[in-house]
Order: structure tokens, then C-alpha cells, then sequence
């Protein structure tokens, strides 16, 4: 990433290619959660949708997405220095760690 004299940042053209590749697949991922193919439109009016939900919400899928990574590397980190099972709740004792993980996320 680059800044310009303005303090704007500026990406190379490999770098928007990337972004816009990744962010494709992530319209197409939130699409078929919801059976909807490309294009979608309602309506003529101002207010009708711009597209599908996975076009309507990429940015914050990539957001929660890389948010959760991070989030999971984080805590993979700390507990190989813990060297030992979290504690299971009543209910949970079929779990692994790393599907307890992300069931608090669905919580």
C-alpha cells in the first residue's frame, strides 16, 4: 500500500485485481446461501434492491469473514501456550475446542 502527497492511499492495479477476485467470491458464496443468481433487481424505484444480498452485503461478509480469522488464529495461539482442553460445558462434552470456537460465534 502506497499513500500519494494528499495522505490518500493508493493501491497497484494487482492489488485492486486481487481484492475485487476475492470479493467475488464472496457475493457468490452469500448468493447461494439464499438461492438467488445473479442479477436481481425490484422494481424501478430508487429503493428496490441494487443487486442480491451477497452484492448488498459484501463488505461487511469480508469484514465478520477476516474478522473470524483472525479471531480464530488469535485463539489457537493462546491455547497451544495453554498446552491443554478447555473446560466443556453441561451438554457440550462431544465438542472439540475448535467446533466450540464456532458455535459462540452462531450465539
Amino acid at each position: 500500500i502506497v499513500w500519494n502527497k494528499e495522505g490518500e492511499m493508493e493501491l497497484s492495479m494487482q492489488m485492486v485485481e486481487n481484492y475485487y477476485k476475492r470479493a467475488e467470491c464472496f457475493l457468490h458464496q452469500f448468493n447461494n446461501y439464499y438461492g438467488v443468481t445473479e442479477p436481481v433487481y425490484e422494481g424501478t424505484t430508487p429503493y428496490s434492491w441494487e443487486g442480491s444480498i451477497g452484492r448488498r452485503t459484501r463488505g461487511e461478509n469480508i469484514a465478520d469473514t477476516t474478522g473470524v480469522q483472525a479471531t480464530f488464529k488469535a485463539w489457537q495461539k493462546l491455547r497451544s501456550m495453554k498446552n491443554k482442553e478447555e473446560e466443556k460445558l453441561p451438554g457440550f462434552e462431544n465438542f472439540t475446542d475448535e467446533q466450540m470456537f464456532f458455535i459462540s460465534f452462531a450465539a
